[in-house]
């Protein structure tokens, strides 16, 4: 197997009467089975499936456990390319906007041919608003330094935009006159 694409649903749990909290118990497993089972992938998308309830804050995906299991991962299988889905509302929080072009990437202005690249060049992971030029492979390393190839891809995997998931009630109220 060279490709593999699964779903990842997101929940939270409430213990007691406390605030509930985003439960991704059943994320590190796989990843392990897939790292020790999947010798041959070269492609991943990993999609979390957002659960649309009133406990559901998408943006805890990128504050908690889940992108640091995801880097690791990442790292373990040096992939082809990778992408990662978030909920709406998780891709939103995590694009500053700030727009990055490496000098031999076509410049892209339009926001459908920009993503996220989930940059793990450096130390710490960074998010870069890059040019899809080169989709699903990896953009061009960046920020280059003296001396550097400027010909290498960047470590790291490309977030998209996801599925919330499944919609909760609503109403539609009308007013005669």
């Amino acid at each position: 197997m060279t490709s593999l694409e699964i779903v990842i649903r997101v929940h939270w749990i409430k213990r007691n009467n406390e605030e509930p909290i985003l439960n991704l118990d059943h994320l590190q497993p796989i990843l392990d089975n897939i790292v020790t089972h999947c010798h041959s992938l070269r492609s991943f998308c990993l999609a979390f499936l957002g659960a649309s309830d009133k406990y559901d804050r998408a943006c805890e995906i990128l504050d908690g456990l889940a992108l640091p299991m995801v880097d690791a991962f990442y790292r373990s299988k040096l992939l082809r390319d990778m992408r990662v889905e978030l909920p709406a509302e998780a891709y939103k929080q995590a694009n500053d906007w700030k727009m990055m072009d490496h000098p031999h990437e076509a410049p892209a202005k339009e926001w459908n041919r920009r993503a996220l690249w989930r940059c793990l060049d450096g130390e710490e992971p960074t998010v870069q608003y890059r040019s899809c030029e080169r989709y699903p492979h990896p953009p061009l390393k960046l920020p280059l330094q003296d001396g550097e190839d400027d010909t290498v891809g960047s470590n790291g995997y490309w977030f998209r935009e996801g599925d919330e998931g499944p919609l909760g009630a609503y109403f539609v109220c009308s007013v005669g006159g």
